[in-house]
């Protein structure tokens, strides 16, 4: 099973996006084991602009309920979660 999570990105702040997952986001969920249910991230360029599309497996949605719930359990602070941050 896969999931698609795509985010609208403010005009502009693509970068600051990147650079924020990329040098907090990513080690911290890397470090804490979530990121072997990552396929990739991807950014659009054609179609939709201003995307952040991130694309995760799961063995059944019984494994992406029980990941998802875990997730925001470990990390309900930081400002890599907190949405505000970029609107």
């Amino acid at each position: 099973m896969y999931e698609k999570r795509t985010y609208s990105i403010t005009v502009g702040r693509m970068s600051d996006v990147v650079r924020l997952y990329t040098d907090e986001g990513w080690p911290v969920l890397e470090a804490a084991g979530f990121g072997k249910n990552l396929v990739g991230y991807f950014v659009s360029d054609t179609g939709p602009l201003h995307q952040l599309i991130h694309l995760w497996r799961f063995d059944d949605d019984s494994a992406r309920r029980d990941f998802w719930k875990r997730l925001y359990a470990n990390f309900t602070t930081g400002h890599f979660l907190n949405t505000e941050t970029y609107d």
